[in-house]
């Protein structure tokens, strides 16, 4: 089932954003679960295990924190295009490429 066509705008900017290192994502209490804000909303994206797949689900926060809208998919384009933003915004929070870098220049001095 194809994403209604705003969250599927939605999906696509955000990833594009992420990507150029514009937009910028935050660790949540579930270590699989990531966060970023924009304007007067905050976007999640985690994942879920359920058996031998993954779950990927997409929410927008309102200021209060209420569920205003979602996405999830399980399969196919949209899984593909969820887990792929998850990846970069997993990346982005974790500080994945600081934290490379400074494990090579620690290597470097042994």
């Amino acid at each position: 089932m194809a994403f209604q066509e705003k969250i599927d705008q939605l999906v696509t900017r955000l990833t594009e954003l992420t990507e150029s290192g514009k937009v910028s994502w935050e660790e949540t209490a579930d270590e699989s679960t990531f966060l970023t804000s924009v304007g007067k909303f905050v976007v999640t994206l985690g994942e879920e295990h359920d058996d031998d797949y993954s779950v990927y689900r997409f929410k927008i926060l309102d200021g209060t924190g209420k569920t205003i809208d979602e996405a999830s998919a399980s399969g196919g384009e949209n899984r593909t295009r969820l887990s792929h933003l998850h990846e970069f915004a997993r990346r982005n929070a974790l500080h994945v490429e600081e934290a490379l870098s400074d494990l090579l220049s620690s290597l470097e001095h042994i």
